[in-house]
């Protein structure tokens, strides 16, 4: 199938690796800034993949908008009449804003990207949906393509079980790494080394998958153990950073 992308960042990037990995063809990459698509062809694709205008969008088989959920309603409009599956990559978006196109869906990978991170795009997790049986079953084996696995995790999901997955996603994935973030910034300030904190993190993300997160919880508030939690508070100077420890240390001791 001819593949056209839309969309110059992280999701444009994985997405366009792992078709350039496919039997598929990336015929074009669109975008807003040209420089950045042409920078992204270059890096990427063959030297046959076009770069374009969003509004200039060669004929293609599958047309991906891979941009910020913001964006998709602009960059649908911009978009002429076509016979493609135009596809958005969104959690938090109804597959109705796409609804201007007879065949439209939702390919949602269920991952966090970043160009320098090398992402094993055969284990990540596609929500798909689409406006019928065989627009379906097409995005369906696409994203089997993109994985490069048979056995790869696809699910169809509507739009308020990918935006309920989207919500467990932002505590699992964003709030957890801004907790890491914290706990970095916290060390430093200290003088301690931040790789220090790196088994333990990587035992904790284990064990919470070996078993699962309510039987994994550790820690002074799992024990209800109060005059640790007073202490480790009071030696907090952040005042916001403090009152976050403290909620969640209730939150914590409440649920056991």
């Amino acid at each position: 199938m001819k593949i056209t992308i839309i969309g110059t960042g992280n999701v444009a990037f994985h997405l366009a690796k792992a078709v350039n990995l496919t039997s598929h063809n990336l015929i074009a990459i669109a975008a807003r800034d040209l420089s950045k698509a042409q920078d992204l062809a270059d890096s990427i694709c063959p030297q046959s993949t076009k770069v374009c205008d969003i509004d200039n969008i060669p004929d293609s088989d599958i047309i991906i908008i891979a941009v910020s959920d913001s964006a998709i309603k602009d960059c649908s409009e911009k978009i002429g009449k076509t016979n493609a599956i135009v596809l958005h990559t969104s959690g938090a978006t109804s597959i109705n804003s796409l609804k201007k196109f007879s065949r439209h869906g939702v390919l949602y990978p269920c991952q966090t990207f970043s160009k320098c991170d090398d992402i094993d795009i055969q284990k990540v997790p596609f929500l798909i949906d689409a406006n019928n049986q065989e627009v379906l079953e097409t995005i369906c084996l696409f994203a089997h393509n993109l994985q490069r696995n048979e056995n790869g995790i696809v699910r169809k999901a509507n739009d308020e079980q990918r935006l309920q997955l989207h919500i467990a996603a932002v505590f699992a994935s964003n709030f957890t790494n801004f907790m890491w973030s914290l706990a970095h910034d916290y060390m430093l300030t200290q003088g301690l080394d931040w790789h220090i904190l790196e088994a333990l993190v990587k035992q904790a993300t284990d064990k919470a998958f070996k078993t699962n997160p309510y039987d994994a919880q550790t820690g002074p508030a799992r024990r209800k153990d109060i005059n640790t939690i007073n202490k480790e508070i009071s030696m907090i100077k952040d005042k916001e950073v403090a009152n976050l420890y403290s909620l969640l240390s209730d939150l914590i001791m409440k649920r056991y």
